[in-house]
């Protein structure tokens, strides 16, 4: 049974620490996991998963945390995913059984080690045999990514941690802690390990209150003195957070993509002047006009059809779920609806949840454009079904409803900045002049759970507030994962570090600027009940109020 499950299994480890025994929110974590096993042709085996994590009490006067996967998938010739595990195989239906259980890490109040264990230890061993010494290995690195922090009351920057343990899922393990950056709710930490079998480093972000991880990212090497040595590159991920990071390639990217941002901003205009006048242009949104991507602020529907229909698996797993999303007929320019999903419920013919599947929402961020296709095999996929819904669970299936929050927007008015000055309209932007040829706009990222704010776009203006041709490349906050992590000053930034709270618009002019034009929008978050209908049953294109109530 477990050789089927072996890597999805693996996968299910995340704790936090620091903190007393007290009820906490539990967690929806993202874990990211690139395995290598040392050699020249050696490629990278990747995993991922969703897990809940939640506190509960322990035995001793202990912490501990229950964890529980919500989906995994991983790649290769012996891992399977939990979508592809077959309730009509027993072996699967065991599997699933000990996966929905959870696992369960101990948090001991002294220098001991955690010990992380199947929550029914019982029917694992009864049903498995003995612990397989690689399920334990890939536990333990992964319970790395978001081991116990116990903060100082007044984290000082460049304040220096160490923690000692002893025993438990490791022999030896030293961990060496740097306070890189504060804020008012996180603390950001350079960390480096040191163990028997064990080393490396990473960047971790803490919540100052209790210790929780939010984010981490880790690189580490392992062995155990008698196997292949290996190379770990660990992401996770809190999504309370709301990650802007493309989930899909938070390690690294697909083989033969290149930075293109990075490259772009190489090259000139943005590196040195250009006299090349196809590097430059104009703005086609004229001022008072929303952006064709803009959601209208009108109370009007998405110009969207939404349906999904249930594909077989070809694993043997029951059929999984895919969303579609289509632009209307009517709608001249499709508009791209950024969704911040709060509930689903998936509903039979007579708009009853269907009994045991009731979803659990693991990416609030959920862009509906016209042509998307997502199947719930993708990491982006909004919400997560339990592990023992089968087939005949999903039967009666008619229609889903989408509870969610949609970004709507209007315009705010237009600001003429002169060169060297700042905008007095709004205190969320920075204009950095870099000559009367470059200009950069930064714009404060909004904060997560952020129900409205202003965007802003610019337009370069000459003396007389004419527009001028520009190149323009938007950098956001997402880290360039494919750099390199072999050296902690290399490695990338996390997204909750200070550093990268802004988004920011590279400007570029072969003409003078006499200074920038800004466009100012207003945006708001606006609850919204969608409906999606399975595809067999889409209305024609005719209809223009289907798709969202």
């Amino acid at each position: 049974m477990w050789r089927k499950v072996c890597m999805a299994v693996c996968l299910v480890s995340a704790v936090w620490g620091g903190v007393e025994a007290a009820p906490v929110d539990p967690q929806v974590v993202f874990v990211a996991h690139d395995v290598t096993p040392d050699g020249v042709r050696a490629r990278a085996q990747p995993f991922r998963a969703y897990v809940d994590v939640s506190m509960q009490s322990a035995p001793d006067s202990a912490s501990q945390l229950r964890i529980r996967p919500l989906w995994v998938q991983g790649r290769g010739s012996s891992a399977r995913g939990s979508l592809a595990l077959d309730h009509r195989d027993e072996g699967d239906r065991a599997a699933i059984d000990i996966l929905e259980r959870g696992f369960t890490l101990t948090l001991p109040r002294n220098d001991g080690g955690t010990v992380l264990q199947p929550a029914d230890l019982a029917g694992w061993e009864r049903r498995s045999g003995p612990s397989d010494a690689r399920f334990l290995a890939l536990f333990r690195v992964q319970a790395l990514g978001l081991r116990p922090v116990a903060l100082p009351a007044t984290p000082r920057l460049g304040q220096r941690l160490t923690h000692l343990e002893r025993g438990g899922d490791f022999a030896s393990l030293d961990t060496h802690m740097r306070v890189r950056a504060l804020t008012p709710e996180i603390v950001l930490l350079d960390v480096e390990f040191e163990g028997d079998g064990l080393s490396g480093h990473g960047r971790q972000a803490v919540r100052r209150q209790d210790g929780r991880p939010l984010e981490t990212r880790l690189y580490l090497t392992s062995s155990d003195g008698q196997g292949t040595p290996e190379t770990h590159r660990l992401y996770l991920v809190d999504m309370a957070t709301e990650p802007v990071l493309d989930l899909e390639h938070a390690i690294s990217q697909p083989q033969g993509v290149f930075n293109v941002t990075a490259e772009r901003l190489a090259a000139p205009p943005f590196s040195a002047r250009s006299d090349d006048p196809a590097l430059f242009a104009t703005d086609p949104i004229e001022a008072g006009t929303l952006a064709a991507w803009m959601q209208p602020d009108d109370g009007g529907d998405l110009d969207m059809a939404l349906a999904f229909d249930m594909l077989a698996h070809s694993d043997g797993g029951r059929p999984h779920i895919a969303l579609h999303a289509d632009g209307r007929p009517a709608a001249s320019t499709p508009r791209v609806g950024f969704l911040h999903v709060r509930d689903v419920q998936l509903l039979d013919a007579q708009g009853q949840p269907l009994p045991g599947a009731n979803p659990t929402v693991t990416q609030p961020n959920f862009p509906v454009f016209n042509g998307m296709r997502l199947e719930e095999t993708r990491v982006s996929f909004p919400f997560r079904l339990p592990l023992t819904v089968s087939t005949s669970t999903l039967q009666p299936l008619s229609r889903i409803r989408l509870t969610a929050d949609i970004r709507v927007y209007r315009w705010d008015r237009a600001e003429p900045v002169p060169y060297r000055s700042q905008s007095t309209h709004t205190a969320d932007t920075l204009i950095e002049w870099t000559s009367p040829y470059r200009a950069t706009l930064r714009q404060t990222a909004p904060a997560a759970g952020q129900t409205q704010g202003t965007w802003t776009t610019v337009v370069p203006i000459d003396a007389a507030g004419r527009e001028i041709a520009s190149s323009q490349l938007f950098v956001g906050r997402a880290s360039d994962a494919a750099s390199d992590w072999r050296t902690l000053d290399a490695m990338p930034l996390l997204q909750l570090d200070p550093e990268r709270a802004v988004d920011r618009t590279e400007i570029a002019t072969h003409a003078l600027m006499a200074g920038l034009r800004l466009l100012h929008y207003r945006w708001r978050a606006e609850r919204r009940a969608l409906t999606i209908d399975d595809i067999s049953m889409q209305p024609s294109g005719s209809d223009p109020d289907a798709g969202a109530d």
